[in-house]
């Protein structure tokens, strides 16, 4: 049942605990009052709300005692936090209703006017009116829609543990033959197929919990004859910037100068044995185990037409893996480069007027 008023706002103060500079640019650390001095500065900010309004007579006092020993005191019109008997430091104070995360599950309160247009968009759109759907799924039973959606369906998982559930079940993958829906002749209990067009599996090389996804759809034989670069995940694009960018993009540009060397280098020696002795079949053989080696993408293009499922985040140069793993898990949202991914292949496909 929806609510017929808005829940109750509930405010928040903080105060710095750096010294009070208007020249400062990056917020400083904050912690919170207690709930008594919370509670005391909401009241006074109130009555000085009301006055401000026309609603009262007498102007309320404009600062609060504040701290055990009341050696403290709030200046609630400048927020500004001071001692009383002396002269000292003063430092910021604010007051808190809405929040944003940050990195390790922090909430720092967002600016007071940013907070008020927030507030005033929240109760225009009165969400707490809305009713939940009618026809919403029992508990424990498959959620279905009632509609027929043919649109190219796109799958991301996000530090998803399928295919560590897979390997546990004794399971395989394959792709979903769109031209056959019914899937006639498959086992089910064997094998798992996801009904999408597209399918890409992200993850954190230390994410206890991901796991791969592209050696449970090729053949193990295949998978082990072209063990190696082949079949490393697919790095995410890098975009912070920095030293990791600095290094990825030095590494990349040596990476592709000792591809071409090596290619250049053994196509001139084939030919130079080939001249020398045409009945050599040396370079006959070398060309057939590179073609041998080649990835062999067919069974992974018919899940996602560019042939690669696997995508890594790329870690920092100076991260720990041992470290990385305990926030691994938790922090794909936050992270720029798999938000910029994600985005891309969003709007890859569609059309804009």
């Amino acid at each position: 049942m929806a609510l017929t008023e808005a829940p109750p706002l509930i405010p928040y103060w903080f105060h710095s605990l750096e010294s009070n500079n208007k020249h400062k640019e990056t917020p400083n650390i904050r912690i919170e009052f207690s709930k008594n001095d919370s509670d005391n500065l909401e009241k006074a900010y109130q009555k000085l709300l009301n006055y401000e309004k026309g609603n009262g007579i007498e102007k309320p006092g404009e600062t609060v005692d504040v701290m055990e020993d009341l050696l403290f005191e709030v200046d609630i019109p400048k927020r500004l936090l001071s001692p009383i008997y002396w002269k000292g430091k003063s430092y910021e104070v604010v007051r808190g209703t809405w929040f944003y995360a940050t990195d390790m599950f922090k909430f720092l309160a967002c600016d007071e006017e940013l907070s008020k247009q927030i507030e005033e968009g929240y109760q225009q759109a009165q969400p707490w009116k809305m009713e939940p759907p009618e026809n919403h799924h029992e508990r424990g039973k498959t959620a279905t829609i009632d509609f027929e959606d043919k649109r190219n369906f796109k799958l991301t998982g996000v530090g998803s543990p399928v295919g560590l559930f897979t390997i546990l079940s004794d399971k395989c993958i394959r792709f979903f033959d769109w031209k056959n829906p019914s899937m006639e002749g498959l086992t089910t209990n064997e094998v798992l197929v996801p009904v999408v067009k597209k399918w890409f599996n992200i993850f954190h090389p230390s994410d206890p919990v991901a796991h791969r996804i592209e050696p449970l759809i090729v053949k193990k034989k295949e998978y082990e004859k072209n063990e190696g670069e082949s079949y490393k995940p697919n790095p995410i694009p890098y975009s912070k910037g920095g030293l990791t960018g600095t290094v990825r993009e030095f590494q990349g540009i040596q990476k592709d100068f000792t591809i071409r060397s090596m290619k250049l280098f053994g196509n001139v020696y084939n030919a130079v044995q080939a001249f020398i002795d045409p009945n050599n079949d040396k370079a006959r053989s070398d060309e057939s185990l590179n073609g041998e080696k080649e990835f062999d993408s067919r069974d992974l293009k018919n899940i996602n037409l560019n042939g690669r499922l696997d995508y890594a985040i790329q870690a920092q140069i100076l991260d720990n893996q041992y470290l990385a793993a305990i926030p691994a898990h938790s922090s794909y949202w936050n992270d720029q480069d798999t938000l910029a991914f994600v985005l891309a292949e969003l709007y890859r496909d569609m059309s804009f007027d």
